[in-house]
């Protein structure tokens, strides 16, 4: 079995595989998030390199999903995932990543788990 932790640092450039398909970051990023099972070391710091804006996320797509981008699909899955483990622990970073996203379906993640990080839209 692949390193879950090892999968989803080397879609951010860390490590030695030369490029990885966004199915099998997805799967990573499941294991190490699993309910009621201690997640492994330095899963936290993979899923926040995952979804830091400055990362550039570089996944093969032998599959493409069906709504999102895999890079977007990748970061909304890290963003529920890093709720799950820490719970409002990176809610300024989360909201960092939805402001600039083109994806509505992550802005909607954020805004569904850090509804008090959020900022108030201003009516116009």
């Amino acid at each position: 079995m692949t390193d879950p932790v090892a999968t989803i640092l080397s879609a951010v450039g860390v490590g030695i595989r030369a490029s990885v398909d966004w199915t099998e970051v997805a799967r990573a990023v499941d294991d190490v998030s699993q309910p009621g099972k201690e997640p492994p070391a330095g899963a936290e710091q993979a899923l926040v390199a995952l979804i830091t804006p400055a990362n550039t996320i570089q996944v093969t797509a032998n599959e493409l999903p069906h709504i999102q981008s895999p890079e977007d699909m990748l970061r909304t899955a890290a963003i529920e995932a890093l709720f799950a483990l820490t719970g409002q622990k990176y809610a300024a970073l989360c909201v960092q990543v939805a402001e600039g996203m083109v994806s509505p379906v992550v802005r909607r993640v954020v805004a569904m788990r850090f509804p008090a990080a959020v900022p108030a839209k201003t009516p116009r």
